[in-house]
């Protein structure tokens, strides 16, 4: 049997492919959102409280290509991770009200140690 699906919206705000999309539903009556993560480097999320979403934008999320994204199971952090090794923790605001405040970035977690500039140790030294 085929599978009746009616398309309900359209969100465009990325100018390269999206690779990841990361559904918040409803929390604490906040409105469902959507967070995409795209080759452009950058991620948006979408609240959901009106007929036409708006996007807010992470420009620049990542030095390279925006791979992944997440939601935190309640709600309020958004984890996204790039090909530039980095995985970024956004705390992303819950409330309608509140939907034009930026996502603020709690935390980078490289992955690997930053350098310290010195050299490795030679072998047997």
């Amino acid at each position: 049997a085929a599978c009746a699906m009616q398309r309900v919206a359209s969100l465009r705000a990325h100018t390269g492919r999206v690779f990841d999309v990361g559904w918040r539903p409803p929390v604490d009556g906040a409105a469902p959102a959507l967070a995409t993560a795209s080759e452009d480097g950058n991620v948006v999320v979408w609240h959901l409280e009106e007929a036409h979403p708006r996007p807010v934008h992470l420009k620049g999320a990542h030095a390279a290509e925006a791979l992944r994204c997440a939601w935190a199971p309640g709600g309020a952090v958004l984890a996204t991770g790039g090909a530039d090794g980095d995985v970024h923790l956004y705390r992303v605001a819950l409330q309608p009200e509140n939907t034009d405040e930026a996502p603020l970035r709690l935390a980078t977690l490289p992955q690997r140690p930053p350098s310290s500039g010195a050299a490795p140790p030679a072998p047997g030294a």
